[in-house]
C-alpha cells in the first residue's frame, strides 16, 4: 500500500534570534555558577571572562576578537567607529588586566576580581544593541 501525503511540506523550525548581550549575560551567569574563584582557579576564571567579552564583541560588532592577541585586537578596534574612545579605553584596560592574570601570573585581590567582572558587565551594558532584529543576534 502506497500512501501519498499531499499538501504536507515539512518546514524547518525558525531559529529564535538571541541578542549578543543576552548570550554574554548567560555565559557570565554560568561562569559565576562554576565558582572558579572560590576554587582558587583564578587564571581559568580570567581566561573564561575575557573570552566571554571577546566572543560578545564578535557577535555584536562582527570584529574578530577571540583568535587575536590583545595587542592585535586593540589595534584593530582603534579605528573602528562602532566603539567610542571611552569604550575602547575600558576594553583595553579590561583585557590588559585579564592578560596580567593569565600570562604574568598576577594574583588579583578579591576587589580586583569583582572589578573585572563589573567591567565586563559594564562594557556589555554600554554596547548592547537592544533593538529587535539587530545585527548582533545569533540563532539559539
Amino acid at each position: 500500500v502506497i500512501v501519498l501525503l499531499i499538501g504536507r511540506v515539512s518546514r524547518p523550525a525558525t531559529a529564535r534570534s538571541v541578542p549578543a548581550h543576552d548570550v554574554a549575560y548567560d555565559q557570565l551567569r554560568r561562569l559565576m555558577e562554576a565558582q572558579l574563584v572560590e576554587k582558587g582557579e583564578i587564571a581559568e576564571y580570567y581566561f573564561r571572562l575575557s573570552m566571554i567579552v571577546r566572543e560578545y564583541i564578535e557577535r555584536r560588532f562582527r570584529i574578530m576578537a577571540a583568535e587575536q592577541t590583545t595587542e592585535e585586537f586593540l589595534r584593530e578596534v582603534q579605528g573602528d567607529s562602532q566603539l567610542t574612545e571611552s569604550q575602547r579605553d575600558t576594553l583595553g584596560g579590561f583585557l590588559t588586566s585579564c592578560d596580567m592574570v593569565k600570562f604574568a601570573l598576577h594574583q588579583p585581590e578579591p576587589t580586583e576580581i569583582e572589578q573585572s567582572l563589573e567591567a565586563a558587565r559594564d562594557f556589555i551594558d554600554q554596547t548592547a544593541d537592544r533593538t529587535p532584529d539587530a545585527p548582533g543576534r545569533v540563532a539559539a
